[in-house]
């Protein structure tokens, strides 16, 4: 069995979902993860979450030693274009390991051996779980020198990892919906800037297996039309099941309802055997006093409210607003 490390890098304050982020990867007894992080150790963590202490001033500095390259991040969400660099900055962590690679704390894993199992992932040197792109929560690279280096040879590395802007170098430099349709040939005339362009390139020329293949589900969707999109999960003793198919899958990403104020969160003491994930939020059943309370505070009286307020009256406001009359508008079409 080929052994697999992820790492997360990350600072500030736990989010209110981590004990449910650790429910999962403890029924994950054959993934190992490395976070490296200023919180505080969490009490009754799974054995195979494994903890490095340090701030966003020890990362820079690790990652001057390891990439040879002064490292000078100052806001932390650009450590995403270091993701790819990681299998040089912690290789010293990395060596009994034949696969390393990134992920976000913002989702909730299923069965991710028996995932990747079923895509004979073994074959491959890069795994990435979406079609068109390398994704930033959740790629993988088998553990050698060329691989763990390859982010060398996109031509402007050195420029985007020591610039304070951030790229989105770990997959697409931000053009997620351009990269469904840019040509192969217009990829293989231009030199890489990026992981997703790198990887498709060598795919091309058939110099690494690259296995790029939607395994997952998210709240988000890169299609500009799609609003507000649906979906409705349930974990179950560490399977992830798509309801609207029976599709196992290898994690949910909640990236936008993470944010949300409508978004409920159940503050489990322990994290049950099974739950539902959907637009309401993360709970075991509807019928709890708590979830009750929520949805008449959240999602009922908010609605009732701007539902009256886009009716009749509604008219009103659009003939001396138009908008007020949209943003109203917006705010009823969530529910």
């Amino acid at each position: 069995m080929k052994k697999i490390c992820l790492i997360n890098v990350y600072f500030g304050k736990w989010p209110r979902w981590m004990n449910i982020f650790f429910k999962a990867c403890g029924y994950n007894p054959t993934i190992n993860w490395l976070i490296y992080t200023d919180c505080d150790t969490p009490k009754n963590h799974p054995n195979n979450v494994k903890f490095i202490k340090g701030n966003l001033e020890g990362f820079n500095r690790l990652a001057t030693k390891k990439l040879k390259i002064k490292s000078k991040i100052i806001n932390v969400y650009k450590i995403c274009d270091f993701k790819p660099t990681f299998g040089v900055i912690f290789s010293d962590y990395l060596k009994n390991y034949d696969y390393w690679g990134y992920s976000d704390i913002d989702l909730i894993y299923g069965n991710i051996r028996n995932i990747l199992d079923k895509n004979s992932f073994e074959e491959y040197d890069v795994i990435s779980s979406l079609k068109h792109y390398t994704t930033g929560h959740f790629t993988l690279y088998k553990n050698n020198k060329k691989n763990n280096n390859l982010f060398r040879k996109c031509f402007n590395y050195k420029e985007v990892l020591q610039s304070d802007k951030t790229y989105g170098f770990d997959e697409s430099n931000q053009v997620k919906t351009k990269i469904q349709i840019i040509p192969h040939r217009i990829i293989l005339k231009n030199k890489p800037d990026c992981m997703a362009h790198l990887v498709i390139k060598l795919k091309i020329k058939k110099k690494l297996k690259i296995l790029l293949k939607k395994m997952i589900e998210e709240d988000n969707d890169i299609k500009p039309k799609v609003v507000n999109k649906k979906f409705n999960i349930l974990w179950k003793n560490g399977d992830l099941i798509n309801k609207k198919n029976n599709e196992k899958l290898l994690y949910f990403h909640f990236i936008i309802s993470k944010s949300r104020p409508y978004f409920y969160i159940t503050p489990w003491k322990e994290v049950p055997e099974e739950f539902c994930i959907s637009n309401i939020g993360i709970y075991k059943n509807k019928k709890s006093i708590l979830f009750k309370i929520f949805l008449i505070r959240s999602y009922y009286l908010p609605f009732i409210i701007t539902d009256r307020l886009v009716g009749k009256i509604g008219i009103e406001i659009k003939k001396i607003s138009p908008k007020t009359y949209l943003s109203l508008k917006k705010i009823k079409d969530r529910f």
